[in-house]
């Protein structure tokens, strides 16, 4: 997570060997002790290569802050470290012709590393 441009990027494996996977929609929020950290609402198209090329890191995603403040402030506090929130999201992705929306949220904590 970037505190300056308001924005995180993510690295994501493909689980499918040789097929990539078109992200459409990311609608997501990260929890921290219980108060929003932020949200992510994006809309452009980005492709996640396929399992056998490696991970793809995604494009600096726009990240609305919570509105009590309280997420900016622990970012802040953590900056050059890492802090653990609990994630989810909400996606439309596609895999060749095959077009569905996929719930993701986090079992467990996940280590966000705070940059400027």
């Amino acid at each position: 997570m970037h505190l300056l441009s308001s924005t995180a990027d993510f690295y994501i494996r493909n689980p499918l060997p040789y097929n990539g996977i078109v992200m459409h929609v990311v609608n997501g929020s990260a929890l921290y002790n219980g108060s929003t950290l932020g949200t992510i609402d994006y809309r452009n198209r980005f492709l996640i290569n396929p399992g056998n090329k490696g991970g793809t890191m995604t494009p600096k995603l726009p990240v609305k802050w919570g509105p009590d403040g309280v997420g900016y402030e622990a970012m802040r506090k953590a900056l050059g470290g890492q802090l653990k929130i609990h994630a989810q999201a909400m996606t439309k992705i596609s895999i060749g012709n095959l077009v569905m929306e996929v719930f993701y949220n986090a079992s467990e904590p996940v280590s966000a590393h705070v940059r400027l």
